[in-house]
């Protein structure tokens, strides 16, 4: 990567989404927590049908998901432990602390669970 100087620099901020961008191995992040908790595949399927063809809102079909776990009795550890063979894309961390020490700030912009995040990357805030 090109160092650069904060008075060459055009941007203040940088984003990125989280599934498959900063996190390799993964499409849809809420499916490994789904397929680790053996969440039931019908009421699932059934609620994203509902949100892609807008009968539910995107919270809507959030809330329900998260219910599906809550059925599971699923604890942020359980969260955690799920997250086994997930993996930082090569070179994931060191851009974002070379973004950062150039003093751009950094967001992210997904639908992706916060849990992953705290986990893989817990010196960023």
């Amino acid at each position: 990567m090109r160092r650069c100087s904060s008075s060459s620099v055009k941007y203040k901020l940088v984003c990125f989404d989280v599934d498959g961008t900063l996190v390799d191995n993964v499409v849809y992040s809420w499916s490994v927590f789904h397929e680790a908790f053996k969440t039931d595949a019908k009421r699932r399927e059934k609620a994203r049908d509902d949100y892609f063809s807008k009968k539910i809102t995107y919270e809507e079909w959030a809330k329900h998901d998260i219910l599906l776990w809550k059925e599971k009795n699923v604890r942020r550890k359980d969260m955690v432990e799920a997250l086994g063979n997930l993996r930082l894309m090569n070179g994931a961390l060191e851009t974002l602390e070379t973004l950062k020490k150039n003093g751009l700030k950094l967001g992210i912009i997904s639908g992706s669970i916060n849990v992953i995040l705290e986990t893989l990357f817990p010196r960023m805030n």
